[in-house]
């Protein structure tokens, strides 16, 4: 009778409160050819009128099972978006924003944006397994719940600069530490230290050593493992940084550094920086640990040779008076030469190879004085 005399504003009525869910089955059926008209009138009338949880949740029921996403979505926004006694109902608005998933993504955004009232990581994960990204961004985003917006943006946008944009707004170190390894996996290694430094997050100090080795670009990790030594006061990290500080010439800090209590192994980098030529700061180190063999064989590369003369004596090894000894002899300082040889010719195995390295040479006359004296 309704159908038949239009009147379907009372029929929604009907069925809103009826709640039987077979006869909502029934006007809801495809082949019925006055359901459009029913449910706008559902819609626009009987849902707005009625108070009764049981009678919307039935209602909302029906055009699930019915496999109306569209027409569910209208009633969901009737509902929820305009105000009615049901509009902070949490199911209501997680279901209008997954229908919105399941049947118009142009809408999900809006929904996100409006609604406040449902689980947020629930809700963004469904999101980004529908591939609904910035959907899932902006759900994160809005419930401060930052470190997952910006794992979105890395991980599933992909876009690093929308990552250090969100980063900088939002300023916690949590999030600059994720910035900071997305930069390392993809070979932006200044990105990644300057990300480190903002988290103040020595953390992965260990890939950091192995980028310095790499790149060559020491300048870049000073301030790294600066903030590290604060952070850490680990062995590693201090021995380290007196690398770093070592290698971009820094030496009035790495001395200021060594002359304080620490724990670096400073032998360890003195032998490192020897092996790669930086003979000034091995200078300092050595001197600092009285590696005084080591520190007269690095003095002898600096050309300092009667420092050399002076640690050889501390020293007091026959390899080390040899090394300085040569060395005198190829600088041509041949009172310095003499000093050391005297050491060595009360050595009779050592003879032979030091009058050698005079004869070899021509110096056969600083060879005889340096023998006279020794008599």
């Amino acid at each position: 009778v309704c159908n038949e005399n239009s009147l379907f504003k009372s029929l929604s009525r009907y069925l809103v409160r009826r709640k039987d869910p077979e006869l909502w089955a029934s006007v809801l059926l495809e082949s019925n050819p006055y359901r459009r008209p029913l449910i706008d009138q559902v819609v626009q009338t009987a849902l707005s009128e009625t108070q009764d949880p049981e009678e919307v949740s039935v209602t909302v029921k029906a055009f699930m099972t019915a496999d109306l996403p569209n027409e569910l979505i209208e009633l969901l926004e009737k509902i929820v978006l305009d105000n009615s006694v049901f509009s902070e109902h949490r199911y209501l608005q997680e279901l209008l924003i997954l229908t919105g998933i399941k049947g118009d993504r142009t809408r999900v955004m809006g929904f996100i944006n409006r609604l406040d009232n449902y689980d947020a990581p629930d809700i963004a994960n469904i999101a980004i397994r529908n591939e609904l990204f910035d959907e899932a961004f902006a759900i994160f985003r809005k419930f401060d719940v930052n470190t997952s917006p910006v794992q979105v943006l890395i991980e599933h946008i992909g876009n690093l600069d929308r990552a250090y944009e969100f980063a900088e707004r939002c300023n916690e170190p949590a999030v600059w530490s994720q910035l900071a390894k997305a930069h390392f996996q993809n070979g932006m290694v200044k990105d990644a230290i300057d990300s480190y430094i903002k988290a103040d997050d020595p953390s992965s100090y260990m890939q950091v050593v192995q980028a310095a080795n790499t790149s060559g670009n020491w300048e870049d990790f000073v301030k790294y493992f600066q903030m590290a030594r604060k952070k850490a006061r680990e062995s590693y990290v201090e021995t380290e940084l007196i690398f770093v500080l070592a290698k971009t010439n820094r030496l009035a800090e790495l001395e200021e550094f060594i002359n304080g209590p620490n724990n670096a192994h400073i032998q360890q980098v003195g032998d490192r920086c020897y092996d790669e030529k930086m003979y000034e700061a091995a200078k300092l180190l050595y001197n600092n640990v009285s590696n005084f063999g080591r520190l007269a064989s690095t003095l002898v590369h600096l050309g300092e040779y009667q420092a050399a003369v002076d640690g050889a004596r501390k020293a007091n090894s026959t390899r080390t008076w040899k090394e300085v000894c040569f060395a005198c002899v190829d600088g041509k300082e041949f009172r310095l030469a003499q000093m050391c040889g005297l050491h060595i010719v009360v050595h009779a195995d050592e003879l032979e190879e030091l009058i050698n390295y005079y004869q070899d040479r021509g110096y056969f006359e600083e060879l005889i004085t340096m023998l006279e004296a020794a008599l």
